[in-house]
This record gives structure tokens, sequence and C-alpha cells, in this order.
């Protein structure tokens, strides 16, 4: 499996690796959508910097958004972090936000910490 999820106190980390489709996507959110945690979470931290390829079409980005629009319904207070370089997977980011409107509070970081740091902002924590 080309993604592993991580449970924090205030959110969630998810590390991607190799080459990701957008089914790997879908079934990632739909593990933290399932989990019962889900409604407590604050922040995503979506970490894409080991992720060599991506093959992911317009229908699984407009699969995901649906998925997160309805998350933003039932939980309003959140953001999402990502951490990446690959232009493919920051293209997809950017596609994924541009379509998804006024939901989740988005942003792209190079490297981890910087991605950490506006994610705990929400929380306060470090």
């Amino acid at each position: 499996m080309p993604f592993e999820i991580v449970w924090e106190p205030h959110g969630l980390y998810k590390k991607y690796t190799g080459c990701v489709t957008g089914q790997d996507v879908i079934q990632s959110v739909e593990a933290t959508m399932g989990d019962e945690r889900f409604d407590e979470l604050l922040y995503t931290l979506n970490d894409y910097l080991d992720v060599t390829g991506l093959d992911m079409g317009a229908s699984a980005i407009d699969q995901v958004v649906a998925y997160a629009l309805g998350a933003h319904v039932q939980r309003p207070k959140g953001r999402i972090a990502i951490a990446a370089t690959h232009p493919l997977v920051i293209g997809m980011i950017q596609k994924f936000s541009s379509v998804q409107g006024d939901g989740y509070p988005i942003a792209i970081f190079s490297t981890l910490a910087e991605a950490r740091d506006w994610a705990s902002q929400i929380t306060g924590d470090a």
C-alpha cells in the first residue's frame, strides 16, 4: 500500500510513497472518514515528498472533492497541509483546491516541517 495513516492528538499524518494512483488517494480518504476519530479531526497533513509518480485522473479528483465537501459540512473546522515537490502532485492539489472552492483551507509546502507548522496553527500545538 503506497500510503500510511498515523493518527495524532488533533489530526492525522498521511505518508504517500512511490507511484500513487487515484484509487490509493480515495482509499486513504475512505479509511480516514470511516474512522471514529474523524469527527475530532482538526487537520490533515499529507506528505507526498517520497512520491515518484502520480496516476490520478479528473474523476478521482472529483470523488475526493465530493468526500472533502461532505466532510466540511459535517465538520467545518479543519485544514489540509500538503508537503510536496513533485510537479504532478502539486498540479493535482491545485486542481483539487480550485474545484473544492470554499471547503477546507489548503496549503502546499516544500518541507514537512513547514506543512506541520501550518497545520498545527489550528490547534495551537507546535
